[in-house]
């Protein structure tokens, strides 16, 4: 079930979603790119589990000597209160409209240092389940923001929006922020179809 997914993530189901969706990336798009021009940058700690297994099997299928790096994003109910302290100083913020909550929420993320991010020329955005897309759109103008802030050429670069399940019925913003970075479509590993049981 999906509350069972989400809830208690299994390695063996992420590994597995990570394979499918790293499957549907033209073989072009990663050739000879090293570790530290790769990153992965996760939404919520929910997408944490999945972006880990993606990493290690960018390590694996790629042969690099490391796994890519992750930036992890946090929600906040505002946007001026830093939701850890391991946050770094250099943080991007993006206002989300997740379909669990009535109020709009915070994303953001953080760097320990403006150019920490500047080698780098793949970055994929990982969300654990798209219902509308509004949250992986945030997630995208996180990415963005944060590889201005490291000076990194936008015409180099490229997005990867990602989520493990999809719902297609529920999907609705389609649209990102504009830039010269390559935002490439979303790759959903598993669309997934569910509804009220009519019965009770």
């Amino acid at each position: 079930s999906w509350s069972e997914f989400n809830e208690n993530p299994d390695m063996l189901i992420n590994t597995l979603l990570a394979k499918i969706m790293l499957s549907k990336i033209p073989g072009d798009v990663l050739r000879g790119l090293q570790a530290e021009q790769i990153a992965v940058l996760s939404i919520e700690n929910s997408a944490g589990y999945l972006a880990t297994a993606l990493s290690l099997e960018l390590e694996r299928q790629n042969k690099l000597p490391r796994p890519p790096r992750i930036i992890r994003a946090r929600k906040s109910a505002s946007n001026t209160l830093v939701p850890s302290p391991a946050m770094g100083e250099h943080t991007a913020y993006a206002t989300v409209y997740p379909i669990t909550s009535e109020e709009p929420r915070f994303l953001v993320a953080s760097t320990s240092d403006s150019t920490d991010l500047h080698d780098i020329r793949i970055l994929f955005v990982v969300d654990d389940f798209r219902a509308t897309g509004n949250t992986l759109r945030g997630g995208i103008e996180i990415a963005l923001d944060l590889l201005g802030q490291a000076g990194v050429p936008f015409s180099e670069t490229t997005i990867i929006p990602m989520s493990g399940l999809g719902k297609p019925e529920q999907e609705t913003d389609a649209s990102f922020a504009q830039s010269d970075a390559r935002i490439l479509g979303v790759v959903t590993g598993i669309d997934v179809r569910f509804w009220p049981d009519k019965t009770t």
